[in-house]
């Protein structure tokens, strides 16, 4: 249950990155264009003191379950659970929830990054030291209103706080990963600041804006990413990706590069640039980008779920198939391949098989909620034969 994520049209829009290559000063002025989008100052944006904030239930909530606790580490053991046990009864996981902590702890609904931020504030009231993690899993997408949304995933470490009156000889880290598939992993991580996560959620709301067409609320929150953290390549690829579909393409390269000074080989600017090559004519260019994502794809299991998701729309149900298949065979536990080779065979009239994929789904699925979810489409399923 839980990510951070990103946009492709044939166009890949990110949505929260880390890696930091690159430390020449960025004049960010020469890649915001704001004569291009004059309603953009209307828009209101939080600021970071309202993203990060908490609510007098918020208080309570931390105050009732580290109050039973005498020792620093049972206090964040505690609050570590109480707040797994809510997000896992009482949200739904949604990934364009992209709210504030206060909304966040009030909704039924919320996305990775927003619990994330939650759970910070909530810790950070507590009096824990809490830091930000980037966690190095590889392309991850999932659909959305026909878009592909590419996952980063960031996660918590939460810890003592340093006293200079107490010498702490064995401490204690907690790490708060949203992300049940990915918590089971061990992937390299990399501590990042509360200004790129803050960045990261400009970048998240720019994408739910770009998606709805609303481009000056978008280039509002893409801007202030970019004015929060230069160094995130995330806004500037979304950016980019925005100049590119109005029709200012030089703008749009403009920004992509920067990107890839920032990022070398980041897979989803590249794409964006081969998309931009293709529309301007440099074919040769756009092919030799294409070539070299997909043979590093090729072992990723989500790509190949997106390739399967893109058939599906096209009605391709057996080169659907294939690609679902293939992301099983190289990733068996996530429930989502498991549905989606169940609603392929379903199109393709094998019954058999669709039970089949339905039990697997369930059997693999995350949460209770997501398992309730596939017995009402095997029960659906069972009284249709």
């Amino acid at each position: 249950m839980s990510r951070a994520k990103l946009l492709i049209l044939f166009a890949v829009v990110l949505l929260a990155s880390c890696k930091q290559q690159y430390n020449a000063p960025i004049n960010t002025s020469s890649y915001l264009h704001d004569e291009l989008f004059p309603s953009h100052l209307s828009v209101v944006v939080e600021t970071g003191e309202q993203v990060f904030a908490i609510n007098d239930d918020m208080k309570k909530f931390v105050n009732r379950r580290v109050k039973t606790m005498e020792t620093k580490s049972g206090q964040i053991r505690e609050l570590a659970e109480g707040i797994f046990r809510r997000s896992n009864t009482d949200l739904l996981y949604q990934n364009d929830a992209n709210t504030v902590a206060t909304e966040t702890f009030a909704n039924q609904a919320a996305n990775c990054l927003s619990l994330t931020i939650m759970t910070y504030a909530l810790a950070d009231y507590a009096g824990f030291g809490v830091s930000f993690q980037q966690v190095m899993i590889p392309e991850l997408w999932v659909r959305r209103d026909s878009t592909s949304l590419l996952n980063r995933h960031v996660n918590l470490k939460l810890f003592e706080k340093p006293n200079a009156s107490v010498v702490v000889v064995n401490r204690h880290d907690f790490e708060v990963d949203f992300n049940i598939l990915e918590r089971k992993r061990r992937y390299p991580k990399r501590s990042i600041t509360k200004e790129r996560v803050l960045a990261m959620f400009y970048n998240n709301k720019g994408v739910d804006a770009l998606i709805d067409e609303n481009h000056d609320m978008a280039y509002a929150y893409f801007k202030k990413g970019i004015l929060t953290d230069a160094y995130l390549v995330d806004n500037y690829t979304n950016l980019g990706i925005m100049y590119r579909r109005l029709g200012h393409h030089d703008y749009a390269e403009q920004n992509y590069t920067l990107a890839l000074k920032i990022e070398p080989g980041d897979g989803t600017t590249l794409e964006n640039l081969a998309a931009l090559y293709t529309a301007t004519g440099r074919h040769a260019e756009a092919v030799s980008i294409q070539r070299e994502l997909q043979n590093k794809r090729l072992s990723n299991p989500y790509y190949h779920y997106l390739l399967g998701e893109q058939a599906l729309e096209k009605n391709e149900l057996l080169m659907a198939r294939k690609h679902f298949r293939r992301a099983i065979d190289l990733h068996r536990s996530n429930h989502e391949f498991y549905f989606a080779m169940a609603r392929t065979l379903y199109l393709l009239g094998d019954k058999k098989g669709t039970q089949r994929y339905l039990n697997l789904a369930r059997k693999h699925s995350e949460t209770e909620q997501e398992e309730l979810h596939y017995a009402q489409k095997l029960n659906s399923f069972s009284q249709l034969q």
